[in-house]
């Protein structure tokens, strides 16, 4: 929400993660969701995606808020374990960073 071009990163920072990412941590990525990104991160994205190695760019899905966009996303995920704002249908407890970190590693955060 309020992402502008002002926000993003340089380019330097932007080529250098790309590298780490895709060079560094080779299929570690399974899929990226990109849900209800701006306008404006369509520029960003078409700056930055002739950069990508192919396999990669084609594990970037972009989705926004409609029935496509939700069928795409229930593909992968459990709707209800979602965020509204990922196409989720719950609405879920809010983050507690507390609690995250005092939680054992086993422990998933939304278990009751």
């Amino acid at each position: 929400k309020d992402w502008t071009m002002k926000k993003a990163a340089n380019m330097a920072v932007t080529k250098e993660t790309i590298h780490i990412l895709q060079d560094c941590y080779v299929e570690r990525m399974k899929r990226v969701f990109m849900t209800n990104t701006p306008l404006i991160f369509r520029t960003f994205w078409a700056m930055v995606k002739p950069w990508l190695d192919p396999v990669t760019r084609n594990k970037i899905v972009f989705c926004g808020s409609g029935k496509k966009s939700r069928d795409i996303m229930e593909e992968e995920f459990d709707l209800k374990v979602l965020e509204k704002c990922a196409c989720g249908t719950e609405d879920l407890k809010d983050f507690d960073p507390e609690e995250y970190f005092s939680s054992p590693f086993d422990t998933v955060f939304d278990e009751k």
